[in-house]
């Protein structure tokens, strides 16, 4: 109901949040800007890739990526995703079992406990919804039980954590994957959240 809303601020260059994301990659001054979104708001990411491109030119590598373009590339093989972007990732092998180190963030220091108790314990969708770019990929991969273990561990002695925030897209649509997870969380004495 609210989507007119989006459509009228990405036409909208002057608005307060573009304004905000000029200053931050003024700020910034990054080398790379990894970019995603979801398939229904490609073109926001389009417009910071070349708000990134007209303000650092070609000193920034600009690199799209998530499930979603990954579903747009084999949905659409010939689709131009803009001049801006220099590198599209897809279908990399194993890339839901690597664990990024959160401390090369940014302002590491800033963030929250639970900004960091989070992890990813699958990827991709079973379903076939028409309005999502999942349905496509026909590919649902999942991480061993002993990776979520190690990475629960982790997170437990690094930054004192009792609870886990789980963010698989589609968590609760394979009950013997979710076993898994609760089986981890039991064998480890975390409690865990998921959306």
């Amino acid at each position: 109901n609210n989507y007119h809303w989006y459509e009228k601020i990405l036409m909208d260059k002057d608005n307060p949040v573009w304004t905000e994301i000029r200053d931050k990659i003024l700020e910034f001054n990054p080398d790379v800007i990894g970019l995603t979104a979801i398939t229904a708001k490609i073109d926001s990411a389009d417009l910071i890739a070349k708000m990134a491109k007209d303000l650092l030119g070609d000193k920034v590598k600009i690199i799209l990526g998530g499930p979603h373009a990954n579903g747009m590339r084999d949905m659409y093989p010939d689709y131009n995703f803009g001049e801006n972007y220099d590198e599209i990732i897809t279908n990399v092998p194993g890339l839901v079992s690597l664990r990024p180190n959160k401390k090369l963030m940014l302002n590491h220091n800033e963030y929250s406990k639970k900004e960091f108790s989070s992890m990813l314990t699958s990827s991709g969708c079973p379903n076939m919804c028409t309005f999502c770019c999942h349905s496509f990929e026909r590919g649902f991969y999942y991480r061993s039980k002993e990776s979520i273990i190690e990475e629960i561990n982790e997170i437990k002695k690094e930054l004192g954590s009792d609870t886990i925030y789980v963010m698989d897209d589609c968590l609760f649509s394979n009950p013997k994957h979710l076993r898994t997870i609760t089986s981890a969380m039991k064998e480890t004495g975390m409690k865990f959240v998921a959306g």
